[in-house]
């Protein structure tokens, strides 16, 4: 009878052991296929910028893209002539400059840090204990 219980308590160890064993080689699994789903989608994203990239670098290095920059730079433009660019919206938006969108949160902080921004270390001083801009 002891020699039973024994041989149980040894047989709920090693299945213990590999149960743990299983969860966690299914854990790994499951870290290494979201690791390589993730990798997917970043080299995803670089191949669509990198063909991106390619067909700006082609538009910039056409003879017509170096023309149009000479002239709307006053390089090649007679003084008769007016530079007119025609090119579809999807184009026009993407090769424009982007402009900076400024939030209403920054102009704050540039109205309140526009006095003493361009003060020096004495000038703010003087600014702050005599309440005088002595600039």
């Amino acid at each position: 009878m002891q020699k039973r219980q024994y041989i149980f308590i040894w047989l709920m160890i090693v299945l213990f052991y590999l149960s743990f064993k299983i969860i966690q080689f299914e854990y790994k699994k499951h870290t290494i296929s979201w690791y390589i789903k993730k990798q997917k989608v970043i080299i995803k994203e670089i191949s669509d910028y990198l063909v991106e990239s390619d067909e700006t670098l082609k538009y910039i290095n056409t003879k017509a893209f170096k023309n149009k920059i000479l002239k709307s730079e006053n390089w090649m433009k007679m003084k008769w002539e007016d530079v007119i660019v025609l090119t579809s919206e999807k184009i026009y938006k993407k090769f424009s400059w982007k402009t900076i969108v400024k939030t209403p949160h920054f102009e704050e902080e540039k109205k309140k840090n526009s006095i003493t921004s361009w003060m020096t270390n004495y000038e703010k001083w003087v600014y702050f204990i005599l309440k005088k801009d002595i600039r």
